[in-house]
């Protein structure tokens, strides 16, 4: 539709009627984002007594520390971890690349899963470079990693989250800590500060601590 306004406005310019027409404005919704209880409560009901349990914890861990979009773990490559650094090369939306730093949690949870990736690929003589893959061998999809996130969730008892609730709890934890938000903005690969800007509504116990502490009718009735 955006295309063929722009069409009317190029080539019959003086029927001028394009400028009566406004653009829809959507509202941008408040991510939902669980707790740290929330997110060790999920992370907690995978099972790592299997290579299934192993690769999951191990996805949903990095998912989870390193903000990433379900679409960017499932197109991770083997070539894309660095353990030695701690450090993850993402491509992200638009084919941009970043670098992601990683945790001690993450670390362990790829070295494990590596190892056991290494021996089922060597039994299935499988040659997908993709980090993560099926038992199968071949590269775990978007949609599969969606199925495996809600089985999840339901065993941990949390509604009305998706994969990106992680992402979005990473960003929301790291502002809460105290990182800046153009930092974070880095970190997520967002394009615009403005998309990253929404975290800064998101934690209301957050807001109100900041409102008890700082407000000056506060202050003075704890005086």
């Amino acid at each position: 539709m955006k295309s063929f306004f722009r069409f009317l406005k190029e080539n019959y310019p003086a029927y001028g009627f394009y400028s009566l027409i406004e653009s829809p404005k959507f509202q941008k919704t408040i991510p939902t984002v669980f707790t740290v209880a929330e997110t060790e409560k999920f992370l907690a009901s995978i099972e790592t007594d299997s290579i299934i349990g192993i690769r999951d914890y191990c996805l949903f861990e990095l998912i989870y520390s390193c903000g990433l979009r379900n679409s960017e773990a499932g197109n991770l490559l083997l070539d894309n971890v660095k353990l030695e650094q701690r450090l993850l090369i993402v491509n992200g939306k638009g084919r941009k690349e970043r670098l992601v730093p990683f945790g001690g949690r993450a670390s362990k949870a790829l070295q494990n899963y590596i190892k056991l990736r290494a021996l089922q690929h060597e039994l299935r003589i499988s040659k997908c470079r993709n980090l993560f893959t099926t038992l199968q061998g071949s590269k775990l999809s978007s949609r599969e990693i969606l199925f495996r996130f809600r089985y999840y969730a339901d065993k941990a008892g949390l509604t009305g989250c998706s994969v990106h609730t992680l992402r979005h709890s990473c960003a929301t934890h790291m502002l809460k800590g105290g990182a800046d938000i153009c930092m974070i903005s880095r970190f997520l690969g967002h394009s615009s500060i403005t998309t990253t800007q929404i975290y800064t509504h998101v934690d209301e116990q957050m807001l109100r601590e900041a409102h008890y502490k700082y407000f000056p009718v506060n202050v003075i009735s704890r005086t």
